[in-house]
């Protein structure tokens, strides 16, 4: 490739980063769920305009018998229009940063109360290395010295109870945090203190 023709790709790149700001300033305007974390609101890629996965991803079977949890160590959001700028920001730092084909979660959650879909049930997450056959990965925006706010844990519950009544997840599944299975997730102790006592919850 050429300069220029590097130089090219380089305007064009900015040009649509730019373009999907404005798309997402636009389409989020006041979407922030509100109802006290008493309502499960998923919100879709296309929703929060996703970038296309660079290669295929390698397929979930389902159900899974671990739920892994873990904080994506940024900063956090409390409205929707936040928390779309900020996922949109972790899957470009996950495929241009790190070189991953797609955002590596299966889903996250923001303080504003709603779940943005990242790989889904379909395809298997690239969070925690050696973990990813049987297992979802459940990130929560930000950093999580302290605990999530309760609204954001009961979302979690409901999306959990849902995808255990849609055979997502097996009956005995367990729930663990990224810091049990790779010390590299030390950090976030608020975030996994909060869990421990659910009752899928496992000290392994």
């Amino acid at each position: 490739m050429t300069q220029i023709e590097e130089e090219q790709q380089t305007i064009l790149r900015k040009f649509c980063f730019c373009f999907a700001n404005v798309e997402l300033r636009r389409l989020m305007k006041r979407q922030d769920n509100i109802e006290g974390g008493n309502v499960l609101r998923i919100v879709p890629r296309d929703a929060w305009l996703a970038q296309t996965p660079v290669n295929t991803l390698v397929a979930l079977d389902v159900p899974v018998h671990r739920v892994i949890i873990v904080p994506t160590y940024t900063s956090d959001c409390d409205a929707q229009s936040k928390c779309t700028y900020r996922v949109r920001m972790i899957q470009t730092f996950n495929i241009e940063s790190q070189q991953n084909d797609d955002i590596v979660y299966n889903f996250l959650i923001g303080g504003d109360g709603n779940i943005y879909e990242g790989r889904g049930w379909l395809s298997k997450a690239a969070a925690v290395k050696g973990y990813n056959d049987d297992s979802i990965t459940v990130a929560f925006i930000g950093t999580f010295h302290d605990p999530p706010a309760p609204k954001v844990l009961n979302i979690a519950k409901l999306f959990l109870a849902k995808a255990l009544r849609s055979k997502k997840l097996t009956a005995d599944y367990e729930i663990v945090g990224a810091n049990q299975l790779d010390e590299s997730f030390a950090l976030g102790t608020g975030l996994y203190k909060s869990f421990e006592s659910w009752p899928h919850w496992s000290q392994k």
